[in-house]
Protein backbone atom coordinates (compact mmCIF):
# COMPACT_ATOMS: atom_id res chain seq x y z
CA UNK A 1 0.00 0.00 0.00
CA UNK A 2 1.18 3.52 -0.70
CA UNK A 3 -0.07 6.82 -1.23
CA UNK A 4 -1.20 8.68 -4.55
CA UNK A 5 -0.62 12.46 -4.68
CA UNK A 6 -4.22 14.13 -4.52
CA UNK A 7 -4.32 17.70 -2.64
CA UNK A 8 -6.14 17.35 0.77
CA UNK A 9 -4.60 20.85 2.19
CA UNK A 10 -3.16 23.47 0.93
CA UNK A 11 0.45 22.80 -0.47
CA UNK A 12 2.60 25.27 1.80
CA UNK A 13 0.62 23.90 5.03
CA UNK A 14 2.10 20.25 4.09
CA UNK A 15 5.22 21.10 2.64
CA UNK A 16 5.59 23.22 6.63
CA UNK A 17 3.91 19.65 8.33
CA UNK A 18 6.64 17.72 5.98
CA UNK A 19 9.80 19.67 6.97
CA UNK A 20 8.87 19.08 10.61
CA UNK A 21 8.13 15.79 10.65
CA UNK A 22 11.55 15.34 9.14
CA UNK A 23 13.28 17.86 11.33
CA UNK A 24 15.87 16.24 13.08
CA UNK A 25 16.63 18.89 15.16
CA UNK A 26 13.46 17.90 16.76
CA UNK A 27 13.06 14.89 18.98
CA UNK A 28 11.22 12.66 16.93
CA UNK A 29 9.08 11.46 20.05
CA UNK A 30 7.96 15.22 19.79
CA UNK A 31 7.34 14.75 15.90
CA UNK A 32 5.66 12.09 16.08
CA UNK A 33 3.06 13.39 18.83
CA UNK A 34 2.60 16.61 16.62
CA UNK A 35 1.95 15.20 13.60
CA UNK A 36 -0.10 12.27 14.93
CA UNK A 37 -2.42 14.52 17.05
CA UNK A 38 -3.06 16.51 13.61
CA UNK A 39 -4.72 12.87 11.56
CA UNK A 40 -6.31 11.64 14.92
CA UNK A 41 -8.72 14.55 14.58
CA UNK A 42 -9.43 13.66 11.08
CA UNK A 43 -12.23 11.56 11.40
CA UNK A 44 -12.73 10.65 8.19
CA UNK A 45 -10.14 7.56 7.18
CA UNK A 46 -9.82 8.53 3.55
CA UNK A 47 -8.98 12.44 4.27
CA UNK A 48 -6.61 11.20 7.21
CA UNK A 49 -4.98 9.08 4.47
CA UNK A 50 -5.20 11.71 1.61
CA UNK A 51 -3.21 14.09 4.22
CA UNK A 52 -0.83 11.67 5.30
CA UNK A 53 0.32 10.85 1.17
CA UNK A 54 0.72 14.84 1.14
CA UNK A 55 2.74 15.24 4.11
CA UNK A 56 4.25 12.04 2.71
CA UNK A 57 5.73 13.94 -0.37
CA UNK A 58 6.61 17.35 1.16
CA UNK A 59 8.78 15.13 3.59
CA UNK A 60 10.35 13.50 0.66
CA UNK A 61 11.43 16.23 -0.84
CA UNK A 62 12.86 17.61 2.19
CA UNK A 63 14.83 14.55 2.46
CA UNK A 64 16.41 14.64 -0.87
CA UNK A 65 17.19 18.12 -0.60
CA UNK A 66 18.91 16.93 2.97
CA UNK A 67 20.86 14.30 0.82
CA UNK A 68 21.60 16.81 -2.06
CA UNK A 69 23.43 19.14 0.75
CA UNK A 70 24.96 16.16 2.08
CA UNK A 71 27.24 14.00 0.42
CA UNK A 72 27.44 11.34 3.24
CA UNK A 73 23.70 10.58 2.79
CA UNK A 74 24.38 7.80 -0.20
CA UNK A 75 21.56 6.89 -2.37
CA UNK A 76 21.09 3.50 -0.62
CA UNK A 77 20.36 5.13 2.79
CA UNK A 78 17.95 8.15 1.35
CA UNK A 79 15.89 5.24 -0.56
CA UNK A 80 15.58 3.27 3.10
CA UNK A 81 14.59 6.35 4.97
CA UNK A 82 11.95 7.04 1.94
CA UNK A 83 10.78 3.26 2.69
CA UNK A 84 10.77 4.01 6.72
CA UNK A 85 9.02 7.27 6.15
CA UNK A 86 6.17 5.99 3.72
CA UNK A 87 5.85 3.04 6.40
CA UNK A 88 5.89 5.05 9.43
CA UNK A 89 2.79 7.65 8.04
CA UNK A 90 1.20 4.83 6.64
CA UNK A 91 0.77 2.68 10.04
CA UNK A 92 0.12 6.62 11.54
CA UNK A 93 -2.77 7.43 9.17
CA UNK A 94 -4.73 3.74 9.72
CA UNK A 95 -3.73 4.12 13.61
CA UNK A 96 -3.38 7.58 14.58
CA UNK A 97 -4.67 7.48 17.98
CA UNK A 98 -2.57 4.26 18.67
CA UNK A 99 0.81 5.94 17.10
CA UNK A 100 0.39 8.58 19.47
CA UNK A 101 -0.54 6.81 22.67
CA UNK A 102 2.53 4.94 21.99
CA UNK A 103 5.02 7.91 21.33
CA UNK A 104 3.11 9.16 24.36
CA UNK A 105 5.04 9.76 28.37
CA UNK A 106 5.17 6.43 29.85
CA UNK A 107 3.09 7.49 33.32
CA UNK A 108 0.07 8.26 30.94
CA UNK A 109 -0.19 4.81 29.55
CA UNK A 110 -1.46 3.01 32.53
CA UNK A 111 -4.43 5.82 32.29
CA UNK A 112 -5.07 6.34 29.48
CA UNK A 113 -5.07 1.79 29.30
CA UNK A 114 -7.62 1.70 31.84
CA UNK A 115 -9.56 4.52 30.56
CA UNK A 116 -9.83 2.49 27.45
CA UNK A 117 -10.82 -0.59 28.76
CA UNK A 118 -13.40 0.96 30.81
CA UNK A 119 -15.36 2.68 28.43
CA UNK A 120 -14.94 -0.36 25.84
CA UNK A 121 -16.65 -2.57 28.07
CA UNK A 122 -19.39 -0.17 29.03
CA UNK A 123 -19.96 -0.19 25.29
CA UNK A 124 -20.10 -3.72 25.29
CA UNK A 125 -22.39 -4.13 28.30
CA UNK A 126 -24.91 -1.46 26.41
CA UNK A 127 -24.95 -2.73 23.01
CA UNK A 128 -22.71 -0.01 22.10
CA UNK A 129 -25.01 2.35 23.67
CA UNK A 130 -22.86 3.82 26.05
CA UNK A 131 -21.45 6.86 24.07
CA UNK A 132 -25.19 7.96 23.90
CA UNK A 133 -25.83 7.68 27.31
CA UNK A 134 -22.66 10.08 28.67
CA UNK A 135 -23.41 12.44 25.69
CA UNK A 136 -27.06 12.44 26.81
CA UNK A 137 -26.02 13.07 30.19
CA UNK A 138 -23.17 15.92 29.22
CA UNK A 139 -25.93 17.45 27.44
CA UNK A 140 -27.72 18.46 30.66
CA UNK A 141 -24.34 20.43 31.67
CA UNK A 142 -23.02 21.52 28.38
CA UNK A 143 -23.88 24.76 25.40
CA UNK A 144 -23.06 21.97 23.45
CA UNK A 145 -25.62 20.58 20.87
CA UNK A 146 -26.27 16.46 21.84
CA UNK A 147 -25.05 15.98 18.32
CA UNK A 148 -21.40 17.73 19.04
CA UNK A 149 -21.05 15.77 22.23
CA UNK A 150 -22.42 12.29 20.95
CA UNK A 151 -19.58 12.71 18.12
CA UNK A 152 -17.22 13.89 20.69
CA UNK A 153 -18.10 10.72 22.74
CA UNK A 154 -17.83 8.36 19.51
CA UNK A 155 -14.50 9.83 18.43
CA UNK A 156 -13.20 9.04 21.70
CA UNK A 157 -14.28 5.39 22.07
CA UNK A 158 -12.58 4.87 18.11
CA UNK A 159 -9.49 6.40 19.31
CA UNK A 160 -9.83 3.64 22.89
CA UNK A 161 -10.56 1.05 20.13
CA UNK A 162 -7.46 2.23 18.29
CA UNK A 163 -4.95 2.55 21.39
CA UNK A 164 -6.18 -0.93 22.90
CA UNK A 165 -5.71 -3.42 20.16
CA UNK A 166 -7.11 -6.66 20.31
CA UNK A 167 -7.07 -5.88 24.16
CA UNK A 168 -10.07 -3.26 23.03
CA UNK A 169 -11.96 -6.32 21.54
CA UNK A 170 -11.67 -8.35 24.94
CA UNK A 171 -12.49 -5.56 26.97
CA UNK A 172 -16.15 -4.84 24.90
CA UNK A 173 -16.41 -9.01 24.97
CA UNK A 174 -15.77 -8.65 28.83
CA UNK A 175 -18.96 -6.31 29.19
CA UNK A 176 -20.88 -7.88 26.82
CA UNK A 177 -20.91 -11.05 28.82
CA UNK A 178 -21.36 -9.01 31.89
CA UNK A 179 -24.63 -8.40 30.43
CA UNK A 180 -25.08 -11.67 29.13
CA UNK A 181 -24.09 -13.17 32.28
CA UNK A 182 -26.76 -10.82 34.59
CA UNK A 183 -29.85 -11.61 32.31
CA UNK A 184 -29.36 -15.23 32.38
CA UNK A 185 -29.02 -15.02 36.40
CA UNK A 186 -31.92 -12.99 36.36
CA UNK A 187 -33.93 -16.01 34.11
CA UNK A 188 -34.27 -13.29 31.24
CA UNK A 189 -32.35 -16.05 28.50
CA UNK A 190 -33.34 -18.90 26.68
CA UNK A 191 -29.77 -20.35 28.13
CA UNK A 192 -30.46 -22.90 30.95
CA UNK A 193 -34.66 -23.52 30.81
CA UNK A 194 -36.39 -26.10 29.44
CA UNK A 195 -34.05 -28.58 31.39
CA UNK A 196 -31.55 -28.78 28.96
CA UNK A 197 -29.08 -28.68 31.75
CA UNK A 198 -29.47 -31.95 32.90
CA UNK A 199 -29.96 -33.89 29.74
CA UNK A 200 -26.50 -35.55 28.46
CA UNK A 201 -25.25 -37.22 25.08
CA UNK A 202 -26.04 -35.39 22.04
CA UNK A 203 -29.66 -34.40 22.58
CA UNK A 204 -28.31 -32.11 25.80
CA UNK A 205 -25.95 -30.95 23.25
CA UNK A 206 -28.08 -29.90 21.04
CA UNK A 207 -30.63 -28.57 23.32
CA UNK A 208 -27.83 -26.23 24.99
CA UNK A 209 -26.91 -24.96 21.67
CA UNK A 210 -30.40 -24.00 20.66
CA UNK A 211 -30.45 -22.23 23.64
CA UNK A 212 -27.23 -20.31 23.29
CA UNK A 213 -28.05 -19.79 19.80
CA UNK A 214 -32.08 -18.42 20.57
CA UNK A 215 -30.28 -15.99 22.64
CA UNK A 216 -27.50 -15.22 20.43
CA UNK A 217 -29.97 -14.59 17.87
CA UNK A 218 -31.80 -12.04 20.62
CA UNK A 219 -28.83 -9.79 21.32
CA UNK A 220 -27.64 -9.60 18.10
CA UNK A 221 -31.14 -8.46 16.68
CA UNK A 222 -31.09 -5.85 19.63
CA UNK A 223 -27.49 -5.05 18.87
CA UNK A 224 -28.50 -4.13 15.41
CA UNK A 225 -31.78 -2.41 15.95
CA UNK A 226 -29.99 -0.13 18.52
CA UNK A 227 -27.04 0.63 16.18
CA UNK A 228 -28.57 0.52 12.92
CA UNK A 229 -27.67 -2.33 11.11
CA UNK A 230 -29.56 -5.07 9.08
CA UNK A 231 -31.64 -6.90 12.22
CA UNK A 232 -32.03 -10.49 9.90
CA UNK A 233 -28.50 -10.59 9.17
CA UNK A 234 -27.23 -10.13 12.84
CA UNK A 235 -29.73 -12.32 14.27
CA UNK A 236 -28.61 -14.92 11.81
CA UNK A 237 -25.08 -14.20 12.62
CA UNK A 238 -25.43 -14.00 16.82
CA UNK A 239 -27.41 -17.62 16.41
CA UNK A 240 -24.67 -19.25 14.83
CA UNK A 241 -22.37 -17.61 16.80
CA UNK A 242 -24.56 -18.71 19.92
CA UNK A 243 -24.69 -22.44 18.87
CA UNK A 244 -21.38 -22.66 17.54
CA UNK A 245 -19.39 -21.13 20.62
CA UNK A 246 -21.57 -23.68 22.88
CA UNK A 247 -20.41 -27.05 20.56
CA UNK A 248 -17.35 -25.63 20.86
CA UNK A 249 -16.92 -24.64 24.32
CA UNK A 250 -18.20 -28.28 25.34
CA UNK A 251 -16.09 -29.56 23.12
CA UNK A 252 -13.37 -28.62 25.09
CA UNK A 253 -14.53 -29.61 28.17
CA UNK A 254 -15.25 -32.91 27.17
CA UNK A 255 -11.38 -32.95 25.79
CA UNK A 256 -10.15 -31.11 28.98
CA UNK A 257 -11.88 -33.39 31.20
CA UNK A 258 -10.57 -36.46 29.56
CA UNK A 259 -7.12 -35.41 29.64
CA UNK A 260 -6.81 -34.42 33.10
CA UNK A 261 -8.57 -38.45 34.09
CA UNK A 262 -5.95 -40.08 32.34
CA UNK A 263 -3.02 -38.17 33.91
CA UNK A 264 -5.29 -39.03 36.99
Amino acid sequence: MGFRRVLAVPQALSDSLGAKYVDESVPLQQRIVELSEILKALRDPEARFLLAGQVFQSALDRLRQNAANNPKITSVELEAQGKALEAGLIEMAQHPARVRFNAGSWWQKPIAAVNDSVRLAANGATFDQADKFAAGLNWLFSAKSYSELLAAEQAESEDAADRAGSAGMAAKLLGAFATGHGLQGAGLTFTGKFGAEALEGLPGLFARSAGMAADGAVFGGVDAALNGRDIVRDMGIGALLGAGGNVLAEGLSAVGSQVVARLG
